[in-house]
C-alpha cells in the first residue's frame, strides 16, 4: 500500500509587471520609518519560475516568492490597506508586554538570591 501524499498543486505564476518587496524591508519602512524597500518587478517567466528586474538568473519559485516577498504597488506601498495599521498595533502590543516585565537584572538577582538561601 502506498501512503504517499498527493502532489501539491503548483501556484500560478504572477503576472508580468507585478511588483513585490521583501517582507522585512516593507515592515521596516512602513512600521519603523526606515529607508524605502527595493522593488522587485516580474519581468519574465522561465521554465515555470519567475525572473525579476530584467534578470534571467537567478529565477525564483512561486513558493519562495510567497515566503519572502510581499506584493506592493510600484511606489512601494503595500497592496493590503490594513497592513501598516495592523503591524503598528502588533508592535505596540509587544512593547506594552515588554514594558510590563520586570528588568532582567532584577529577575537574575532574585534567582541568585533564591539559590543562595540555605
Amino acid at each position: 500500500m502506498n501512503d504517499s501524499k498527493p502532489a501539491r498543486r503548483p501556484k500560478p505564476l504572477p503576472e508580468i509587471g507585478t511588483t513585490y518587496a521583501e517582507r522585512s524591508e516593507m515592515w521596516r519602512h512602513h512600521v519603523l520609518g526606515a529607508r524605502p524597500p527595493h522593488i522587485w518587478t516580474v519581468t519574465s517567466h522561465i521554465d515555470g519560475r519567475v525572473a525579476f528586474n530584467d534578470h534571467t538568473k537567478p529565477t525564483f519559485s512561486t513558493y519562495w516568492i510567497g515566503r519572502h516577498l510581499m506584493r506592493c504597488h510600484p511606489d512601494g506601498s503595500p497592496t493590503d490597506p490594513t497592513y501598516v495599521e495592523r503591524e503598528r498595533t502588533s508592535l505596540q502590543e509587544m512593547e506594552k508586554q515588554r514594558a510590563a516585565l520586570p528588568p532582567l537584572d532584577q529577575v537574575i538577582n532574585e534567582l541568585i538570591a533564591d539559590k543562595l538561601r540555605p
